[in-house]
């Protein structure tokens, strides 16, 4: 297949069974699961312990589960026996698209019970013409609320008003020494 093969975490029951030396024939069940729903990968390496329920991807990481996609060079996850991701940390030149947002970070830790998603270091968000920098950022997908820390950056306002000669079209947001509500 190659060293950038694409791999896909629905590799299920079939790679369990045939460690296990189970019969031939296997039913393939998704071993990567966030409220029911499959989670959707691909890197280039996949490795899977099935004892600690933990997997590790390398390389060109790239993960979708419904409107999130979030890219990496690592992926960390742990998972239960349903077998459900129960929480996983990305590393390495992360970014993350969700509704119309789009988010570059350091690292980003996904809490699935929570149903968060936290960006630390450099994060930098885009959404339309405006942008924001801060030292972190939370999503909270239940409620679609995001809370960031140190926030610096440009928010566009459209105006109602011819524009005035050396007017701004954009509002400046200076760096915060404390969090945003």
């Amino acid at each position: 297949m190659g060293r950038s093969a694409r791999i896909s975490l629905l590799l299920g029951v079939v790679v369990a069974s045939a460690i296990a030396g189970a019969a031939a024939f296997v039913r393939a069940e998704p071993i990567a699961m966030v409220d029911g729903q499959p989670v959707n990968v691909s890197a280039d390496q996949l490795v899977v312990d099935l004892n600690k329920g933990t997997a590790v991807m390398t390389g060109h990481v790239r993960v979708v589960r419904g409107d999130l996609v979030l890219r990496c060079n690592r992926v960390d996850a742990r998972y239960d026996e349903a077998p459900n991701v129960t929480w996983a940390k990305a590393t390495g030149d992360v970014t993350a698209d969700w509704k119309g947002m789009h988010a570059k970070a350091n690292e980003a830790e996904l809490f699935l019970a929570r149903k968060a998603l936290e960006l630390r270091g450099g994060v930098k968000l885009a959404r339309g013409g405006a942008w924001i920098e801060a030292s972190e950022a939370r999503v909270d997908f239940a409620t679609g609320r995001l809370t960031l820390e140190k926030v610096s950056g440009s928010i566009p306002v459209p105006s109602a008003l011819p524009a005035l000669p050396g007017a701004a079209s954009s509002v400046s947001v200076p760096r915060a020494t404390s969090s945003m509500p």
